[in-house]
């Protein structure tokens, strides 16, 4: 609204003319509602005398300029957050009334001293990303200047006066170089005009992979002490002392021609004149074990092995120190050579005090078979001999064969086991007469698990098998234990038990008595396994199935003849889930499968498994499930190949060059333990480059010719060969000499 202005008339209304008094009045009031209207009346901003206040209790007064202009006074301006100055190189100062100070925050300013406000507060010089502090001399606390490159104590602060250099705790102060004009090391005068022998506590170099001690033609340099050019190195004691590397002491003094050095078993080398000293020939010794058996450790707990003829006599099928396991599980095939005949079969074996209290002794239980026809095949029993747990086998016919995996749990520690990806070693030492976890895992990530149990009470010493699956819907879990077996009088875990707590499936076990150490062999499956093979091991991931029959695994009977299967299946419609394992088994035409341990969280059994085979080289596992469309099944599979047996079993003792000798003389010896059979002969072997010829004669013994021995010439060696005819293991320990050719 534009200013209203009051026409006063020509006579100052005395002639009628102007505004009346009312028009006037309304004129007033409408001028003073637009003043009282401005933001300057109602910023609650006050001027009095030379004072501009706020009239808002604890308000800002905010001076702010339109656009990019600035807050200027007669020689500063306020620009952004910049204070400038507007003469032509002025000093912009701030400067204190009288005693008073100028004071940033917790830093205070006066005269040429900057100083804190804040008690015992650091004041921290900080430059910008790889940004330096520059100063050109730096005095610390009136003591300590820094100037240039030099660091010194000032004379008239603190007259001689050390300058020290501490690190922290164990720390140590590093220098690439160093020149030391006088004083002392460790008690050693430095710089003085006679050299002296130093004694030093420690030399460090640094860097530590690179420092480099020159002393007068000998370096220092690593692990390592070398001479310059081609100098000896010499190491000398004093007087008659000796010298000593690590622990072994060389003579002071030279022998005789020929001699040569002898130690007295406590480290003392001394020189002695041997009875044989050979200039073109060379006498050796080696021992190897001929056996029809053979293993392949996988990792600290899985194996694999064969064997490779079991007759109706007894063989060690696979045997263990009694102090590396407790358990052993044995996922088996066997063969009878004879019929072709296939049998997959599972052994749980331990090992520990009996039911008497002081006798040890091995048991063994079988269980999970399928046979391709009606042969029995190899009966397995176990025994302790020499310290170590044997697994047994008596054949059915005169010509068996067999091929395991091995699960081994027990006093060997397995703590960090890492094998396959499904599979870990969980272990709790101490379970008492009170029920106690002693496994959990997320119920959210994974539908179910396989448990091999290994337990012993380290009171009694008595061992204890046992087996487990758990499968859970997601509110429950469910648990079936099965296949136990116990070296004394009753089971160590009466009590085991699965429950869901949380976001975790929980198995608990009660022992029959306190201290019970417990090794756990587990395998876990989800819902979503992804496919995956390796040697002995595949995965089968997430194949759906329905209540007609479904394909869930393939393989190949020309690689497998044999196989053991952990399934899970899920159906999320109807919220049940189950686990079992099964036993499949092909001789090449036909497929047998044998299914346990169904444990399902329905009131019946959820899945069932068959096998067979396509007539060619192919078997088939499928599934039918009693939940309908949608189930999911994973797997997880451990592969098992017999192939035909063999009639005997060679090994090579010995090798040797071809081209450096041309024969060989052997004093062998023979030892079937088993048997109860030894022998001792003699073999001379010569060679014409390509074809190698023996002569076998002095067979001394209680049986001879337990072994049969040949020569060849294989990859540029002369090797001397033995083959055996039973099944026992055969100890072969030959005395080699050698002729240069």
């Amino acid at each position: 609204m534009a200013k209203q202005t009051i026409d006063l008339g020509t006579l100052g209304g005395a002639d009628g003319t102007g505004d009346s008094i009312r028009t006037a009045g309304a004129k007033i009031n409408s001028n003073f509602t637009e003043l009282y209207a401005t933001s300057a009346v109602q910023s609650q901003i006050g001027m009095s005398q030379n004072e501009i206040t706020s009239t808002q209790s604890n308000a800002d007064i905010v001076l702010k300029p339109s656009g990019t202009g600035s807050i200027s006074f007669p020689a500063i301006k306020f620009n952004d957050n910049n204070i400038e100055t507007t003469r032509t190189n002025d000093d912009l100062k701030f400067v204190p009334s009288g005693t008073g100070s100028l004071v940033f925050d917790s830093l205070k300013f006066k005269d040429n001293v900057i100083s804190t406000y804040e008690s015992n507060a650091d004041i921290d010089l900080q430059p910008s990303g790889t940004g330096g502090v520059n100063a050109e001399a730096i005095t610390v606390d009136n003591t300590i200047n820094m100037s240039d490159d030099t660091i010194k104590i000032l004379s008239d602060a603190s007259t001689n006066s050390d300058l020290k250099f501490i690190a922290n705790g164990s720390g140590s102060i590093k220098s690439a170089l160093v020149d030391i004009n006088s004083g002392v090391i460790d008690g050693t005068t430095i710089g003085a005009t006679t050299p002296a022998a130093a004694t030093f506590s420690t030399i460090n170099f640094s860097p530590v992979d690179s420092g480099t001690l020159n002393a007068d033609g000998v370096v220092i340099y690593d692990n390592k002490i070398t001479t310059t050019s081609n100098a000896n190195l010499e190491i000398e004691a004093s007087g008659s002392g000796y010298v000593t590397i690590n622990g072994i002491t060389l003579p002071h003094v030279d022998g005789n021609t020929g001699q040569v050095l002898r130690t007295d078993g406590s480290g003392q080398l001394d020189w002695f004149t041997s009875p044989i000293l050979l200039g073109v020939s060379d006498i050796q010794d080696n021992q190897t074990t001929i056996s029809f058996a053979g293993q392949t450790v996988i990792d600290h707990v899985t194996a694999v092995g064969d064997h490779h003829r079991v007759e109706s006599g007894t063989s060690v099928l696979d045997s263990f120190v009694t102090s590396k396991y407790d358990s052993a599980w044995y996922l088996a095939v066997n063969r009878d050579d004879n019929s072709t005949e296939f049998e997959v079969v599972k052994h749980s074996l331990c090992h520990g005090v009996t039911s008497d209290g002081s006798t040890t002794d091995a048991f063994v239980s079988s269980s999970a078979s399928a046979q391709t026809g009606t042969n029995n095949h190899i009966t397995t029993t176990a025994d302790i001999n020499d310290g170590r747990a044997r697994l047994l086998g008596t054949g059915s016919s005169t010509f068996n064969s067999m091929a395991y995996y091995r699960i081994g749990l027990g006093d060997d520690d397995s703590t960090g086991y890492s094998g396959e990806e499904e599979s870990a070693v969980r272990i709790n030492t101490d379970v008492d007469n009170g029920a106690e976890v002693i496994d959990s895992w997320a119920h959210a990530s994974y539908r179910g698990a396989k448990y091999y149990i290994s337990v012993k009470n380290t009171d009694s010493s008595e061992t204890s098998n046992i087996e487990a699956v758990v499968v859970h819907n997601g509110v429950d879990a469910f648990i079936s234990v099965y296949n136990i077996i116990h070296s004394g009088a009753a089971q160590l875990l009466p009590t085991i038990t699965a429950t869901i707590n949380g976001a975790n499936v929980e198995v608990s076990a009660t022992g029959a008595n306190n201290n019970n150490r417990v090794h756990m062999y587990r395998i876990l499956l989800s819902d979503n396994e992804t496919d995956r093979s390796s040697t002995n091991i595949n995965v089968i991931g997430n194949v759906s199935v329905s209540s007609a029959t479904t394909p869930i695994d393939t393989f190949d009977t020309g690689s497998y003849q044999a196989a053991h299967y952990i399934v899970v299946a899920n159906n999320a419609t109807e919220s049940a889930a189950s686990i079992c394992e099964a036993a499949v088994v092909s001789d090449g035409t036909n497929a047998f499968i044998t299914q346990y341990a169904q444990t399902s969280t329905k009131a019946s059994g959820q899945i069932t498994l068959s096998a067979a085979h396509d007539g060619s080289s192919t078997v088939t596992v499928s599934a039918t499930s009693t939940s309908g469309g949608s189930t999911i099944v994973n797997a997880y599979r451990v592969s098992l190949t017999r192939g035909p047996g063999t009639a005997t079993a060679t090994a090579t003792l010995d090798s040797v060059s071809a081209t450096t000798y041309r024969g060989a003389k052997y004093n062998v010896q023979v030892v079937d333990s088993a048997g109860g059979n030894y022998e001792c002969f003699e073999v001379n072997v010569v060679h014409d480059g390509s074809t190698a010829y023996t002569s076998t004669f002095g067979n001394v013994g209680n049986n001879i010719d337990l072994i049969t021995v040949s020569a060849d010439i294989n990859a540029g060696n002369l090797r001397l060969r033995g083959a055996i005819s039973n099944t026992n293991d055969h100890v072969v320990t030959v005395v080699r000499r050698v002729i240069e050719a």
